[in-house]
């Protein structure tokens, strides 16, 4: 019982911290009370337990999504993103090699980051290729799926 006052009390301290008296933290608070109150009950079941000491280790990565709204709440895009991967998973056992396999898996990557911010992953693969010999090192963060805009037509006259 006294380690899940502490474990509270930490948690509780951690919120506070982050957000004083915060709408989000009073509700996350609330429902660290309702997951230790759960923990207490002497009919707690073996599983229900593992669940809640498991997610009590990770309070500070569960509610990570309160300090940074950049971070999801769920990782259904991730899901999303390996669905063709896995769909096709027969196919990719056969890349070769290990190496091979390594890179397929940097090209997946690639494709699907061009994908999740709305670019065309054979147009960007295209241009930087095209591009990437002849691009200033110190600029490679502009070719990047995130920042990068397509060559202008007068430009790829120049380049060749």
């Amino acid at each position: 019982m006294r380690a899940t006052a502490q474990r509270l009390e930490f948690i509780e301290n951690h919120l506070v911290s982050l957000f004083g008296s915060d709408l989000h933290a009073k509700r996350v608070s609330s429902l660290t009370f309702g997951v230790l109150g759960v923990m207490t009950c002497a009919s707690l079941a073996p599983a229900r337990g593992k669940a809640i000491n498991y997610i009590l280790k990770r309070w500070a990565a569960f509610t990570l999504f309160l300090e940074d709204g950049r971070v999801c709440l769920s990782n259904n895009a991730a899901e999303r993103g390996l669905r063709g991967i896995a769909l096709g998973r027969k196919s990719w056992l056969f890349c070769g090699s290990d190496r091979g396999g390594e890179r397929a898996a940097a090209m997946y990557s690639l494709i699907i980051t061009c994908k999740m911010n709305g670019v065309d992953p054979q147009a960007w693969l295209a241009d930087v290729l095209s591009r990437i010999a002849g691009h200033p090192a110190h600029r490679l963060d502009e070719l990047t799926p995130w920042n990068w805009k397509p060559q202008a037509p007068a430009e790829s006259a120049k380049a060749a």
